[in-house]
């Protein structure tokens, strides 16, 4: 691994160049050589895959008209990309990603862009993970559009005690109904079922986002940790 200082001419590298990944930890900026990623082939991982298919293709069925509705849409909503600079994405990404995540919750699929905007970030409560029972639980507060969102979670698990970054880690958990905030909600079976089971004294990592089952936009994540502990 080949550690990097900027120069005047560059700030900020992310992302891969040839055979070389860059990248940035609490030590620094690195560098390193890429590596082919794993295949990966679980159930949930084939359908997540189909359902990008499935989409992709409902995309090249759109009308002219719809298209360049997605594009303006695209141009009018510049999103922050994973170093913090504004960028503007095609109105593909923007069909793909919203009608993605409505497949997914078993909802319909959209043609033209969202004319709402999307959910409000709600403050999560406590987070608790015991062994004893294999119990996970998250209080989530009551949010204004109740009818019409779903919570998201995904989990991940530190697997030293000092790494605390977990963003290429994140596995989904579940998405609960419409109506599940304002409540405490469980998920210790989805957890163990995705991370293995729970085991004490580990940190385990859980992102929340609320999803807007009218036009797939999401909430910003937010991130919440917590040590598991064992109160038999």
């Amino acid at each position: 691994m080949a550690l990097i200082v900027p120069g005047a001419l560059v700030s900020v590298l992310s992302g891969k160049v040839g055979g070389t990944v860059f990248a940035r930890n609490r030590g620094g900026n690195y560098a390193r050589s890429y590596a082919i990623p794993t295949v990966v082939t679980s159930a949930r991982a084939q359908w997540v895959k189909s359902v990008f298919g499935v989409v992709s293709q409902a995309y090249a069925n759109l009308t002219a008209p719809q298209v360049l509705a997605w594009d303006q849409y695209g141009r009018e909503n510049p999103q922050s990309n994973r170093i913090g600079q504004l960028i503007t994405l095609k109105g593909q990404s923007w069909y793909v990603a919203c009608n993605s995540r409505l497949l997914l919750m078993g909802d319909t699929l959209i043609t033209l862009p969202p004319i709402l905007p999307a959910p409000l970030t709600v403050p999560m409560g406590t987070l608790t993970v015991d062994v004893n029972g294999g119990v996970a639980t998250l209080v989530v507060p009551a949010h204004p559009a109740t009818a019409n969102v779903r919570l998201a979670l995904y989990g991940a698990r530190s697997v030293s005690a000092g790494r605390r970054y977990v963003e290429n880690l994140w596995t989904h958990l579940t998405t609960f109904d419409a109506g599940e905030d304002g409540a405490t909600v469980s998920f210790g079976t989805e957890l163990a079922a995705a991370l293995g089971s729970i085991q004490e004294g580990v940190t385990y990592h859980v992102a929340a986002e609320f999803i807007d089952d009218r036009t797939g936009l999401v909430s910003v994540r937010q991130r919440l940790s917590t040590v598991a502990v064992d109160t038999t």
